[in-house]
């Protein structure tokens, strides 16, 4: 929840818990990656408690799609089964792995690096008197309300900006233009993302 890490032996605890009371686990897993980089513990470790896990390519790596099923060889084979019961099964899908590989390649090393940046990121809305719920363990960084007229300066010198939200009319309560069409009204707050 909001990037925080549950700690593995709290999810030992439940997995010992479950198994004694014969309820499987499935874990969903699509952020399971920014966990492992983090911890620095094995993807194998922190997915054996649980029966069954999905893994998110695009989530969690960035990638275009994708998501894979991890489990026992019978629980996959009847996962597949039911898959394509339902009309799930798909064709051509090489150019989709191809997307999962690169993403296990080359986004996955870098998932240190978004983590520094969200820290980064929290520190410098709070210099700005965001509130921040809690502290940023991963890649997001859970905020309270956000105040309009923050500025460009926002994200200047902590992360390169995306998106503009430009400021309410005060007097309307409409959304207004650019900047330059509407210089009274203010200067836009910038979102940012860690890709750059």
């Amino acid at each position: 929840m909001d990037g925080l890490i549950f700690p593995q032996n709290g999810v030992i605890e439940i997995s010992e818990f479950a198994c004694k009371n014969d309820v499987l686990m499935h874990l969903d897993g699509a952020r399971l990656w920014h966990v492992a980089a983090e911890t620095k513990t094995a993807l194998s470790e922190l997915c054996a408690p649980f029966d069954s896990v999905s893994l998110c390519f695009s989530k969690g790596l960035g990638a275009p799609i994708g998501s894979c099923l991890v489990g026992s060889k019978t629980f996959i084979r009847k996962a597949k089964w039911f898959r394509k019961a339902f009309g799930g099964g798909m064709r051509q899908t090489g150019i989709l792995a191809g997307a999962a590989a690169y993403s296990l390649t080359h986004n996955f090393p870098q998932i240190p690096r978004v983590h520094a940046l969200a820290k980064r990121l929290q520190r410098g809305l709070q210099d700005l008197g965001v509130g921040i719920t809690c502290p940023v363990e991963t890649c997001m960084v859970p905020r309270g309300h956000l105040p309009l007229f923050m500025g460009s300066y926002l994200v200047k010198g902590v992360l390169r900006p995306i998106s503009h939200w430009y400021p309410v009319s005060r007097d309307r309560g409409q959304r207004c233009g650019p900047p330059e069409a509407n210089s009274d009204h203010g200067t836009p707050a910038r979102g940012a993302h860690p890709d750059k």
